[in-house]
């Protein structure tokens, strides 16, 4: 049986011996695995607006509650009082290898630990369990790394001397950063707790990628108990068949978590024709923060939530009396552009580089700045200062992207590495879309 068959199979079978509600997926619905946007969602039929298409059961849900339940089998500690698993079910299993390591584990040390560090590490060894693992028809459909290689902060695991990494442009490069940092301390916390050696075959550095990668891709929102203490962050769960659904800019399904049902999907506000594909809206999210995070770019252009940010040069020519005003106020740092107009913090910090800095001495504020903060006035005493000031960052940025590019035109490689320099490339087409616009 094809794994997607398999998928919708144990999605369709009420849980034995369980009073918990079986999946339902309407049969309007069909899954297409496209080479350009992977596994995704087409209606196979009209779908009328508000139309109920996806309800996955709690059981189904893999999440820091589902995980706790299902430990909570070999290790009794782990079994939080408070937390409510009743519409949670968990098979009777045979003890394994791995089974033995949850046995191990240290409630105290588990419950600190956040939502990516837990669920990577219980996929990793869930998947090493096979045909053993209640999750085995979904740990089947998630993607593979190397269907996720766009992701930029990948390539620098994989090779930390890849030559395309530094090539990538600023906001791109900063955000590959910060994932590349916190994928690492996840990794070394969960070696840390499983005693594991990244030299051996239990918690590999590769399988955790894998891992990491399928819970910062295929994640979708869920409030977790207060009871746990956890961050905004660790408020995730992954449900099967449901993360078939791509990312639209426009109109898309609409989500409801019930505590009887689970995760439940209608079509929203929108009418599907006849093969066309089901969309949710992961946000208000730019091409840079989507390769980052999901690994794919719009059409060039399309995406008019686009923006570069200015920080690191604005930043730069601030004084001392402008920054220690501009963080009182909560406007220092976060400056961005976007192709049609700069952003207020952007027009303030603008407008602050042009008072003397004696002029904030003593928490004072001029006048003039104080009343376009307040929305008094236009700002059009500091209009033609700050378009010069943003014209002359623009053309240094430009300049900057510029030899970027022909520095990866540069680079021969024998065309083994087509994805890296296409998203290279894009990474700095999209901020000169923008950049053009100011520049002319």
């Amino acid at each position: 049986m094809p794994k997607f068959e398999r998928l919708v199979s144990w999605l369709d079978g009420r849980v034995p011996g369980s009073n918990t509600p079986k999946s339902s997926i309407s049969p309007k619905l069909s899954v297409k695995d496209d080479p350009q946007q992977g596994r995704s969602i087409y209606a196979s039929t009209q779908i009328q607006k508000h139309e109920p298409l996806i309800t996955i059961p709690h059981s189904f849900m893999l999440n820091y509650i589902s995980i706790l339940a299902h430990l909570s089998k070999w290790n009794s500690g782990l079994k939080v009082k408070g937390l409510n698993y009743g519409q949670i079910y968990v098979p009777e299993q045979e003890n394994d290898i791995y089974t033995a390591i949850y046995e191990k584990l240290i409630p105290d040390q588990v419950l600190n630990l956040s939502s990516f560090q837990l669920v990577s590490l219980y996929l990793v060894l869930e998947k090493k369990r096979g045909d053993a693992s209640y999750w085995k028809p979904f740990i089947d459909v998630l993607p593979e790394v190397d269907e996720l290689k766009a992701i930029p902060f990948t390539w620098k695991v994989k090779d930390p001397e890849n030559s395309f990494y530094s090539l990538l442009a600023p906001s791109v490069l900063k955000r590959s950063n910060e994932q590349y940092d916190k994928f690492n301390k996840d990794y070394n916390v969960v070696c840390d707790l499983t005693g594991s050696d990244p030299d051996n075959d239990i918690i590999t550095k590769p399988d955790f990628l894998w891992a990491w990668l399928c819970c910062n891709t295929r994640c979708l929102y869920m409030t977790l108990p207060s009871k746990l203490n956890k961050t905004v962050e660790d408020n995730f769960t992954l449900v099967p068949f449901v993360d078939f659904i791509n990312h639209n800019l426009d109109d898309s399904c609409s989500v409801d978590i019930s505590a009887s049902k689970g995760f439940v999907v209608d079509s929203g506000e929108t009418t599907y024709e006849e093969n066309t594909q089901v969309f949710f809206s992961y946000g208000a999210h730019g091409d840079d923060f989507l390769i980052c995070e999901y690994g794919f770019m719009f059409e060039p252009e399309l995406n008019y939530w686009n923006y570069i940010d200015l920080s690191p040069y604005i930043m730069n020519s601030l004084k001392d009396e402008h920054k220690q005003f501009l963080e009182k106020e909560s406007y220092l740092g976060d400056y961005t552009a976007t192709k049609s107009e700069l952003s207020f913090r952007t027009e303030v910090a603008l407008a602050c580089l042009q008072e003397q800095p004696s002029s904030f001495l003593e928490g004072k504020c001029p006048a003039r700045l104080r009343s376009f903060m307040n929305g008094m006035t236009e700002g059009k005493a500091y209009a033609t200062s700050s378009n010069l000031l943003v014209k002359k960052i623009m053309t240094l940025m430009k300049t900057n992207a510029s030899k970027k590019i022909q520095q990866l035109n540069d680079v021969h490689d024998n065309g083994e590495h087509v994805i890296e320099r296409q998203v290279v490339q894009r990474s700095h087409e999209n901020s000169l879309n923008i950049i053009r616009q100011y520049t002319k």
